[in-house]
């Protein structure tokens, strides 16, 4: 039996639909809004990356959601992946919101900044270094999360679905 559009659908509504989930279950269908945002270290929120009142799955909450014990403990062994996706005329996408402290300027714009700044040579080039460094990093992990989301996220969920239907 080949698994088609309906099936997903049916397998989004059923993740849309708190009533399937612990009492602890995290919000799976959001805004824009909501998903974009990010908490930061002390687990505040920050402003959302993208105003938008249109909804979208939470992956991440998804993910949560699914890997929820029966006490509302959630294991700690959750795939990575990307924040949102959206069903739209038989397409999935796949979202990842990133955003710096300022949204204005990318990694690369915020550390030539930083290296202009600095007159000492030895330090301008340890900073040249960690910009190249981690902007490969960056660019990496935004390729990777795709198919972490595809191969790892998307089956775990699917499983936990098929196990909750039965």
């Amino acid at each position: 039996m080949a698994f088609d559009n309906s099936d997903f659908v049916n397998l989004l509504n059923f993740y849309k639909e708190n009533d399937n989930f612990h009492d602890n279950a995290r919000k799976s269908f959001n805004k824009f809004s909501e998903v974009s945002k990010s908490d930061n270290d002390a687990g505040a929120f920050k402003n959302p990356l993208i105003i938008d009142d249109n909804c979208i799955f939470d992956l991440d909450n998804m993910c949560w959601n699914s890997h929820l014990k029966n006490n509302g403990s959630v294991k700690s062994n959750r795939p990575l992946s990307v924040d949102a996706l959206h069903f739209k005329n038989g397409r999935l996408y796949l979202i990842e919101f990133k955003g710096t402290f300022n949204s204005t300027l990318n990694l690369e714009e915020i550390m030539d900044k930083c290296i202009e700044k600095v007159d000492d040579s030895d330090l301008a080039g340890a900073l040249e270094s960690i910009k190249n460094r981690y902007d490969d990093e960056i660019l990496c992990n935004l390729k990777i999360k795709p198919s972490d989301s595809l191969f790892l996220t998307l089956p775990q969920i699917y499983k936990y679905y098929c196990e909750k239907r039965i």
